[in-house]
């Protein structure tokens, strides 16, 4: 049997660092306790970076992204290499090397490779970026993935995009800043596993930093939805929490919590081939 480990992760974003090399080393951290628990796939929320902001040399955007992108990415991409695993340790701002324009870009390497992904749904608040244009698709170890940040997997318009690449799994690294945000972002994320016919897993930000320039209060909940809920059920496990129905943790405001789930590769494989073969008859019905 051909299986892969999924680690999901809650992030609490009100952690003290005294430094950046501290910072560093705690998230690095993270990561790499779950590849050594035997985790091949590996998800942060969205901005977790924004942590580093309570360091007095990376309070700007500017030195946030400079420590990223020339401090922790390579370290994220060795890891990658190492572990022979796919990794999104949440995302950073980044200045786009065609437009010279930060965007919301995810830390996010496979194999030792670096993958360009970059949100395209901005919130509100997120007036300082660019919006990304197009989705963020690639294949590793015999799955077609996908990364939606949790803006972008609320528009329909993008999972019929998806539809078209039909993948196997869809990474979603997101923050939610109460339960209003959080309930809507897990059914869209329910709803795209049924649509797609794939594995979708949502990772959460937690804590409360009022200094904090982007995620002033955050919540939510580590989950893993499927095309079809009850087979998948026994492959779950959690730390830190109790699981709520086999694939979801409950709801977090503070502290780092894991929802660890084991991908049997074959079986989405054959959801997907199973998939594929409705696409004739879901043609013929579209012409009437």
């Amino acid at each position: 049997m051909n299986n892969h480990q999924l680690a999901v992760h809650a992030f609490d974003i009100s952690q003290p660092y005294s430094s950046n090399q501290h910072f560093k080393n705690h998230l690095l951290g993270v990561i790499r306790q779950s590849l050594d628990d035997g985790s091949k796939i590996v998800l942060l929320p969205e901005y977790t970076a924004y942590a580093a902001t309570k360091i007095a040399t990376t309070k700007t955007r500017d030195a946030l992204a400079r420590l990223i992108w020339t401090e922790v990415f390579p370290d994220v991409m060795n890891l990658s290499k190492e572990y022979d695993a796919l990794i999104c340790a949440g995302s950073a701002p980044n200045i786009h090397r065609d437009t010279s324009k930060f965007r919301n870009r995810a830390i996010l390497a496979a194999g030792g490779r670096s993958i360009d992904s970059y949100k395209r749904c901005l919130n509100p608040w997120e007036t300082d970026f660019e919006p990304g244009s197009q989705n963020t698709l690639f294949e590793w170890q015999g799955l077609k993935c996908a990364l939606l940040f949790s803006f972008d997997l609320e528009f329909p318009e993008i999972a019929a995009e998806l539809k078209r690449y039909s993948p196997h799994l869809v990474l979603v690294p997101s923050t939610t800043t109460d339960h209003l945000d959080h309930e809507r972002v897990h059914r869209c994320a329910s709803a795209r596993a049924v649509e797609l016919g794939a594995l979708v897993a949502v990772s959460a930000l937690t804590g409360v930093d009022e200094n904090n320039p982007m995620v002033i209060e955050n919540m939510g909940r580590c989950a893993v939805y499927f095309p079809a809920q009850e087979a998948f059920f026994k492959n779950a496990s959690t730390s830190g929490s109790a699981i709520s129905d086999g694939t979801k943790t409950a709801i977090f405001t503070s502290g780092d919590h894991t929802l660890r789930y084991t991908i049997d590769v074959d079986q989405m494989i054959k959801v997907k081939r199973m998939d594929s073969e409705t696409k004739p008859f879901l043609r013929t019905l579209s012409s009437y």
